[in-house]
C-alpha cells in the first residue's frame, strides 16, 4: 500500500521517489568516490571497515523497525485522532512539500557542517524528536491537527535532509569488491525487520481497538518508532568519513565554478532534470489526487477493522520485494528505461480498480499487484538518478527532484480534496477520485521519457532499499 521510499504517509507510504536515508544501490558509475570508498579500505583496516559495516546494518535495520511501527501507519493514526478526510490529505502531503523545501539546504548544510556524519546524525534525531514529541502529544490526547502538522513537517524535514547525503556516503563508505554481497545482505535484514514491525504494529492496534486504548496504542508505537530512529541515528554517528569525502561530493562553489569535470557533471544533471522531472511530477500529481484518501475510505467507508488494514499493507509490500528479485535481470536485459515503463503501466489501473472494492479477496490479489508496479517503479528511479546524476551536482540535482514532487503531491491532494468538499465523502465521491486518479496516470504517459526507451541493458545491480507499503 506510498515512492521512496518515500510515501505520504497516508497509502504513500513513501511519497518520495528518491532513494531515502534508508536506501541505496550497488554501486554504479566510475565516480572518484567510489574508488576512494575502495582504497581506504587499508587506511581503515578490518576492524574499523567491520564496525562500519554492522553499523550501517544496524542502521538500516532500525530504519525499518520505525517505518513498520510507526511511519505505516500514519494514515489509521490521523483518523484515530479525528481528522477529516481533506486533514488527512493535508497531513499527507504538506510536510512532505515543507521537507523537500527544507532539503534543498542539504549542499550547504554538509558544507556548513564540513561532514556527512554530523549532517546526517542531527537531522536522523530531528526526525526521532518529531515522533517523541507526537508520541506525548497523542499520550496527553493533545494531538491535534496543527500540532501533528508542525511536528509532521519536521519528521519529513529530517528524513528527507538524509536522503541524498546518505547515498553518497554510502558510496565512499563500502568498497566495490563488497558492495553488492554487503548490500544485498543489508536489505534481507531490513526487510525481515519490516515483516516483523508491520504485522506486530498492525496486531497491536487491532486489539487495543477493541478495548478502547486505541490512542495509547498508537502512542505507545510511535513512541518505539522514535526509538528506533534515535538507535538509528547512534549508529550513524558510529560510522567512518574522511574530509576529502565531503570536498569531492560538496565542494565549495568557486572550487566548483573553476573545475571543468564538475561544470560537466553540472550540465548532465541538468539534462537528467530535464529529462525526467516533467514525468516524475505528473505521475506524483496523479497519484497524490487519490493517494492521501484509501485510509479513510478503507476505514470508514469500508469499515475495515485493523487487521484487514494491516493485512493489505503487508501484501503490498511482499508484492514489492518478490517483484525486486527480479527488476535487476529485466535492467541487465532491456536497460532501465524499460523498468519504467513496466512500473509506470502497472501503476496506471491501481486506483481505478478499486471501483471493485466489494471483494476483500479482489483487494489482496491487487495489493499485490501493487506492490509489484511500485517496486518496478521505485527501482527504476532510483537507478536512473544513480546512475546518471553523479558528482558534486548529485546533491543539488535530488534535492530539486523531491521539492518538484512535493508540489506535484500537494497539488493532486488538492484536486482530490475540492471532489469531497464539493461532492461529499459517500462511496461514489471516493469511487470517481480513484478513476480520475487513473485517468491522469494514463496522461502522464505523455511526458515520459522515451529517449531512456533506446539505451540498452546496464550492469548487475543490486538494489537495497528499506521496502514501504502502498496503497494507490
Amino acid at each position: 500500500m506510498a515512492g521512496p521510499r518515500a510515501t505520504g504517509p497516508q497509502g504513500e507510504l513513501t511519497p518520495a521517489v528518491l532513494p531515502r536515508a534508508d536506501e541505496s544501490l550497488e554501486g554504479v558509475g566510475e565516480s572518484g568516490g567510489q574508488a576512494a570508498g575502495g582504497a581506504d579500505v587499508f587506511r581503515r583496516g578490518k576492524q574499523g571497515l567491520r564496525r562500519d559495516l554492522w553499523s550501517s546494518t544496524g542502521d538500516g535495520a532500525a530504519y525499518s523497525g520505525m517505518v513498520g511501527l510507526g511511519e505505516a501507519y500514519f494514515g489509521a493514526f490521523f483518523l484515530a485522532i479525528g481528522a477529516s478526510d481533506i486533514q488527512i490529505g493535508v497531513l499527507s502531503t504538506v510536510p512532505y512539500l515543507l521537507g523537500s523545501l527544507y532539503q534543498l539546504l542539504t549542499p550547504w548544510g554538509v558544507r556548513r557542517f564540513y561532514s556527512f556524519r554530523r549532517w546526517v546524525v542531527f537531522n536522523a534525531a530531528l526526525q526521532a524528536t518529531a515522533l517523541l514529541v507526537i508520541s506525548l502529544l497523542t499520550f496527553a490526547t493533545q494531538a491535534e491537527f496543527w500540532k501533528v502538522l508542525v511536528l509532521l513537517s519536521l519528521y519529513w524535514s529530517g528524513g528527507l535532509a538524509t536522503s541524498p547525503v546518505w547515498n553518497t556516503w554510502m558510496e565512499f563508505l563500502v568498497p566495490r569488491p563488497i558492495r553488492k554481497q554487503y548490500l544485498a545482505a543489508r536489505m534481507s535484514t531490513s526487510q525481515v525487520v519490516m515483516l516483523v514491525a508491520m504485522p506486530a504494529a498492525g496486531l497491536a492496534i487491532q486489539a487495543s481497538s477493541r478495548s478502547g486504548y486505541e490512542l495509547i496504542c498508537f502512542g505507545a508505537l510511535i513512541l518505539l518508532a522514535a526509538g528506533c530512529r534515535y538507535f538509528s541515528a547512534a549508529m550513524l554517528g558510529r560510522k567512518t568519513e574522511h574530509q576529502s569525502w565531503v570536498r569531492a561530493a560538496a565542494p565549495h562553489p568557486v572550487e566548483a565554478a573553476r573545475s571543468a569535470s564538475a561544470e560537466s557533471g553540472r550540465q548532465r544533471a541538468r539534462e537528467v532534470a530535464g529529462l525526467t522531472i516533467p514525468f516524475f511530477a505528473a505521475m506524483q500529481f496523479a497519484i497524490y489526487i487519490s493517494s492521501p484518501y484509501f485510509a479513510p475510505f478503507m476505514l470508514r467507508n469500508m469499515e475495515l477493522n485493523y487487521l484487514h488494514y494491516m493485512f493489505l499493507i503487508v501484501l503490498s509490500y511482499v508484492g514489492r520485494v518478490l517483484m525486486l528479485q527480479w527488476t535487476g535481470a529485466i535492467a541487465r536485459r532491456y536497460g532501465t528505461g524499460w523498468v519504467l515503463m513496466l512500473g509506470s503501466l502497472g501503476m496506471i489501473p491501481l486506483a481505478g480498480l478499486w471501483y471493485f472494492h466489494q471483494s476483500f479477496l479482489f483487494l489482496c490479489f491487487l495489493q499485490l499487484g501493487a506492490g509489484a508496479a511500485w517496486g518496478c517503479y521505485e527501482y527504476a528511479v532510483m537507478m536512473l538518478l544513480v546512475e546518471k546524476v553523479t558528482g558534486p551536482g548529485r546533491l543539488s540535482v535530488l534535492s530539486w527532484i523531491n521539492s518538484c514532487n512535493g508540489l506535484a503531491m500537494v497539488l493532486g491532494m488538492i484536486v482530490g480534496g475540492a471532489l469531497l468538499r464539493g461532492l461529499g465523502e459517500g462511496d461514489s465521491t471516493f469511487i470517481c477520485i480513484f478513476l480520475l486518479s487513473s485517468l491522469f496516470r494514463v496522461l502522464s504517459l505523455a511526458v515520459f521519457p522515451y529517449r531512456l526507451l533506446r539505451e540498452g541493458g546496464a550492469g548487475a545491480v543490486t538494489p537495497t532499499l528499506v521496502q514501504r507499503a502502498r496503497i494507490d
